[in-house]
């Protein structure tokens, strides 16, 4: 008897290694986080196959996860994870279950269940390897009421987290509802704070407000990727920039939120090495962004971009808190908001950080602390904003009711010695003006055609160029001429042809009315029309209009084909973004293309437009605009 217990023991010593209790699932069991009774592997090589790895799990070489941490997190590791997770359920319980990884930032994932083919997907695989289409992993898979194992494995180039939650196909879908519900107040809530101060910039030019936008704007994208959103519904085929578009994103927004500390507490002026501190970590964030996107066409070890990005964000946070205490202690009371919002924010990323290092438990407070933390930090930086320019208000008008009074009281003295001198200087100001107004008009006016003459042109050539270049619009020129209109001098007289002339420029003044419009003569016949904001093509359409205008006059000319007066149109257009771009070189494009007007047989519309390099095209590129002679010589 003895003897036999003595075997049994070691009977049941031996086969402790693979004996394991498995996780029971209850009928009422809507969901069930997966933590206790599941065992880990390390693969180091990364080279183990599914066959292999069943070898070693009898061999007992899999080892218990601890469940007081919570959700399984290896931290940032080259090495790939097994999980052996058992399950069995009841009687009275489903058999159809979903196994949900809530965990977004996994490159590979492999799902081994007892029965069946293997699943492989993560965020190196295509939208379609999904089994579940959700914004992170879910697999289906079906229990007996017999012990079965599942195997599972993942690699992350960034913290590897492996939260394991099993679900009820109703209670799934009922929980993905309330996640869209409070994911849509979080992004609504981001998307309400940049319009609002996107429209202040607008009505107030306040750098302050566009940096504040532009970091509101990726940092909500970011967590738009980090949460599965983006490769859910943008970039759904690019799986390659979805392994890194969190990372670059978020770098992205650090960078213009290093910037925007620097401009709101004018760190420039009142702390200058801060303000290269801060300049620092903002481009420490641009090139670890420029990394990222490297990834996407050379080897770059991403795992240690991820890391240098967490210790960039807590040594830019330290930056910020020293640069907004200095500030403050310099007498600027007014950023209370601002250094409690960037407070909240790098608490949630100081608790990112050290969930990723495995300093603390995963869990859904540590997994969304730095989304918590945004939505919270962009509302106080926002007030932050609000509160700086309302006591920047109330100092100006301090400072504006202050001058009054001085102004008033120097008025109160020098009033009645100023009121005689005023008159005087109106009444000379009168005359001088009224004078001046009439040199205006005769140093700008054609006397002939009452258009603009050439400096008035050259004047505002120079000025429309200056501004397309500023706002980034289209700027066309078109360019004139009457044909043969020496001929026509010498047949009918100089005055008849100043009266051409003149009829020429009443069609012209008359066809371009628009306040973005300016008619000019240019020289001799040659006339010019400026046109500002306009594509190429309605400028091509308004310069053939004018042709045919021209035509239509019937003004008889003998030395002609058609025997009626008729111009040739040369039409450039072109955006100013080059620096060395200048007014003479639109010229230049449009003489051109009135020269090739002239040598198509006149009577017709040659254009030419611009974008970055000058491209001369046929009119056939505009809508409605033909680039050939309405009216061609008989061939000889």
């Amino acid at each position: 008897m003895t003897r036999r217990c003595l075997l049994l023991i070691l009977l049941l010593l031996g086969c402790s290694q693979e004996w394991v209790l498995a996780i029971e699932i209850q009928s009422d069991a809507s969901k069930t986080p997966l933590v206790s009774g599941i065992e880990a592997l390390e693969d180091r090589t990364g080279q183990l196959t599914i066959e292999t790895v069943r070898q070693l799990a009898q061999t007992g070489q899999f080892v218990p996860v601890d469940s007081a941490k919570g959700d399984l997190n290896f931290g940032f590791t080259t090495s790939a994870y097994w999980l052996r997770i058992p399950l069995h359920r009841r009687m009275d319980a489903p058999t159809r279950w979903l196994l949900e990884v809530p965990y977004g930032q996994i490159n590979t994932l492999q799902w081994y269940p007892p029965t069946g083919s293997a699943l492989s997907t993560g965020n190196d695989l295509p939208l379609s390897s999904r089994p579940v289409f959700h914004r992170h992993f879910a697999f289906p898979l079906e229990l007996d009421t017999a012990e079965q194992f599942f195997y599972l494995r993942a690699r992350s180039d960034y913290a590897l987290t492996l939260p394991l939650v099993l679900w009820s196909t109703e209670a799934f879908a009922r929980h993905e509802q309330w996640e869209l519900i409070w994911q849509s107040l979080y992004y609504g809530a981001l998307l309400s704070l940049l319009l609002y101060n996107f429209l202040l910039y607008c009505s107030l030019r306040d750098r302050r407000f566009v940096l504040y936008t532009l970091y509101t704007l990726f940092f909500g994208l970011g967590m738009l990727a980090g949460n599965g959103y983006g490769r859910l519904f943008f970039w759904t085929d690019a799986p390659a920039f979805d392994a890194v578009s969190q990372s670059t994103i978020l770098c992205l927004a650090a960078m213009f939120g290093a910037h925007f500390t620097r401009v709101f507490l004018h760190t420039s002026q009142r702390a200058p090495r801060l303000d290269r501190w801060l300049q620092g970590h903002a481009t420490a964030f641009l090139l670890l962004a420029s990394g990222f996107l490297a990834s996407l066409h050379v080897a770059v070890p991403i795992m240690l971009l991820n890391q240098w990005v967490l210790f960039n964000a807590l040594g830019m946070g330290v930056a910020i808190a020293v640069a907004g205490w200095r500030v403050q202690r310099s007498g600027e009371h007014n950023i209370r908001f601002f250094l409690l919002a960037w407070g909240v924010l790098w608490l949630g990323v100081l608790v990112a950080s050290l969930r990723a290092f495995g300093g603390l438990p995963s869990n859904v407070f540590t997994s969304y602390a730095l989304q918590i933390a945004s939505a919270v930090e962009m509302l106080l930086l926002s007030l932050a904003l609000a509160d700086i320019i309302h006591a920047e208000r109330r100092s100006r008008e301090q400072s504006q009711q202050q001058a009054l009074q001085a102004q008033q009281q120097m008025l109160a003295v020098l009033r009645h010695s100023e009121e005689n001198l005023e008159r005087a200087v109106r009444e000379r100001t009168a005359e001088l003006e009224h004078a001046n107004a009439q040199l205006q008009v005769l140093g700008t006016t054609d006397s002939l055609t009452g258009l603009a003459n050439r400096r008035h042109f050259d004047q505002a050539l120079s000025s429309a160029w200056a501004r397309a270049g500023s706002t980034g619009q289209p700027i066309a020129l078109i360019m004139l001429d009457v044909d043969h209109f020496k001929q026509y001098n010498d047949h009918y007289g100089h005055v008849a042809g100043d009266h051409c002339l003149q009829r020429v420029g009443q069609v012209l003044a008359d066809d371009a009315q628009l306040p973005d419009e300016l008619v000019a003569r240019y020289g001799g016949e040659e006339f010019a029309v400026i046109i500002r904001g306009q594509e190429a093509s309605q400028a091509c359409a308004l310069a053939d209009r004018l042709r045919r205008d021209i035509e239509s006059l019937a003004m008889p000319h003998a030395c002609t084909s058609l025997g009626v007066v008729t111009i040739s149109v040369g039409v450039a257009s072109w955006v100013p973004v080059v620096p060395n771009d200048g007014p003479a070189m639109l010229i230049r494009m449009a003489d051109e293309a009135l020269y090739r007007a002239k040598q198509s047989g006149r009577n017709c519309v040659r254009c030419a437009h611009g974008t970055t390099t000058p491209v001369l095209s046929d009119a056939s590129a505009f809508s409605g605009v033909p680039d050939v002679d309405p009216h061609p010589p008989p061939r000889l």
